[in-house]
């Protein structure tokens, strides 16, 4: 099914779809480029699984499939194929969404902290819910033997801290979370 917004505005939600018989199938996508459709979670009789979220079709060639569940009368998602899940910067400090939630970053930064310091790096985004794990790896190696041993030392959502780096030295970072 071509889905259009009402007519012809720039927005819409689409919350309820009406009819369906038990194990039907439903291909939906928009219309064109111009128009949005957010096709809403949980307010009428449409279920987005797993992440339990709206879904933005926005381009032509996004995709969304939906299995009617006569048993409770809601259309639930079996998959997607929606451009704007993998929103991204591009940039030497930047990120990737997945469609899943996670979100992994990346980028680089001077630490000035000293060498038995600490110093607070942060993130190209904030996670809102967890913040798994940041890697770091010296930019500036040299074989003279002198390398410092670093370690990141505390993970927030928006940040992390890294101590006993070498002082004026360059860093690069990945960081994952959601």
């Amino acid at each position: 099914m071509v889905i259009d917004t009402e007519g012809g505005a720039a927005s819409d939600d689409l919350d309820t779809i009406s009819g369906g018989s038990d194990g039907d199938i439903l291909i939906l996508r928009s219309t064109n480029n111009a128009r949005d459709i957010t096709i809403k979670h949980g307010i009428g009789n449409i279920i987005l699984k797993p992440l339990n979220q709206d879904v933005l079709l926005d381009f032509e060639n996004d995709r969304i499939v939906l299995q009617y569940k006569q048993s409770v009368g809601n259309w639930e998602e079996v998959s997607r194929s929606v451009q704007s899940d993998f929103t991204s910067s591009k940039t030497t400090s930047g990120y990737t969404y997945y469609p899943n939630g996670l979100i992994l970053q990346w980028g680089s930064f001077l630490y000035t902290g000293g060498v038995s310091g600490t110093q607070n790096i942060s993130l190209p985004l904030s996670y809102t819910t967890s913040h798994f794990q940041t890697l770091i790896t010296e930019l500036d190696y040299s074989a003279s033997g002198n390398e410092s041993i670093s370690a990141v030392s505390a993970l927030g959502l928006s940040n992390f801290t890294i101590r006993s780096g070498k002082n004026n030295w360059n860093y690069r970072f990945w960081s994952i979370g959601y």
